[in-house]
């Protein structure tokens, strides 16, 4: 398997997740950063089948 250059690795403390307001879905899986009126959802079970 090639490795992907572009790849950095994301390191989450308890700080950056109560200022992102981060909701963690254990159970599904998902992680969800909400900020300024915009939300980011981060599938953690698909991004560990990429590397």
């Amino acid at each position: 398997m090639e490795e992907d250059k572009n790849w950095e690795p994301l390191l989450l403390g308890r700080p950056f997740l109560a200022t992102g307001r981060a909701l963690i879905d254990v159970e599904l899986g998902e992680l969800m950063l909400r900020t300024d009126g915009e939300q980011i959802l981060f599938n953690v079970f698909e991004a560990m089948k990429q590397h």
